[in-house]
């Protein structure tokens, strides 16, 4: 298990949920921080290079008002010219400032697929609509037909090899349609790398609107909150409500037996109960 694996379990464990944001917002802050820099030396911190420009100067202490609360941020100095992150500037709103710090880290190779070693799913659903709308009226479900023997096979390679030809077959009449096809192949397939049981629960962010609309028909009967507590109470519960449902229930989301699989960790079983 890398070292990066290690700190990250520890942290979950030892951090409370607005402790771990923070903690996560901080970590890839710092690191956007650090490669911005980079480039404007020419050279990686304590690396000697004949390309280097400048040299750094130390840190200054910089705090960062977030949702999350207060991130301490060490901002590199420089020896000739100066540097000032992009996602402080004045004026910035902190949740713009989040998100330019989370695409350029993504960009940066800076990203929970690095780390957690998980994938990006592209919604099915949503995908085949952008898609259909290329089709024409009348060949809607023809092409609606052909794109769906991709979901069908019985793992990622044939999926991906189908994926491969219908686009081929569509590219002579609709070129704009087989384009997409290309450009999505990767994000659109992501869930057939995982177990048959969960890819029904993954390939589309259904589960997730239905929860969401859930949470706003829940609300919209309250209507006017007296304070953001009485939110966090009523939101709270109908996500732990959520959670145990999908968790024990007929319907639960995933078992533990379906997770086992994509973990290098043993599963953890409690023992059996005997009646008297």
């Amino acid at each position: 298990m890398t070292d990066e694996m290690m700190n990250l379990r520890a942290l979950l464990e030892k951090s409370s949920d607005a402790d771990l944001l923070r903690e996560m917002i901080g970590f890839t802050a710092q690191r956007l921080m650090e490669l911005e820099v980079e480039g404007l030396t020419g050279a990686a911190h304590g690396e000697r290079s004949a390309e280097r420009i400048t040299q750094r100067n130390g840190y200054r202490d910089r705090p960062w008002e977030t949702r999350a609360g207060t991130v301490e941020l060490r901002i590199p100095k420089l020896r000739k010219g100066s540097y000032f992150p992009g996602f402080l500037e004045p004026r910035r709103l902190a949740e713009k400032a989040l998100a330019a710090v989370v695409q350029e880290a993504y960009v940066h190779g800076v990203s929970v697929a690095k780390v957690l070693h998980a994938s990006w799913q592209r919604c099915r659903v949503h995908f085949m609509r952008n898609v259909l709308a290329h089709a024409g009226r009348q060949g809607r479900r023809v092409v609606s037909a052909f794109i769906g023997t991709a979901f069908v096979q019985d793992d990622a390679d044939t999926a991906r090899t189908q994926w491969r030809q219908v686009a081929d077959q569509l590219r002579p009449k609709v070129r704009k349609l087989a384009a997409l096809m290309d450009e999505a192949e990767a994000d659109v397939l992501a869930f057939m790398t995982f177990p048959k049981d969960h890819r029904p629960k993954i390939h589309s962010i259904n589960p997730l609107e239905r929860l969401n609309g859930e949470i706003k028909r829940r609300t919209d009967v309250v209507g006017i909150f007296p304070n953001e507590e009485a939110i966090t109470r009523l939101v709270g519960a109908l996500l732990l409500e959520q959670n145990d449902e999908w968790a024990v229930q007929r319907g639960r989301y995933m078992s533990l037996e379906t997770i086992a699989p994509l973990s290098d960790d043993p599963i953890v079983k409690l023992p059996a109960v005997t009646a008297a």
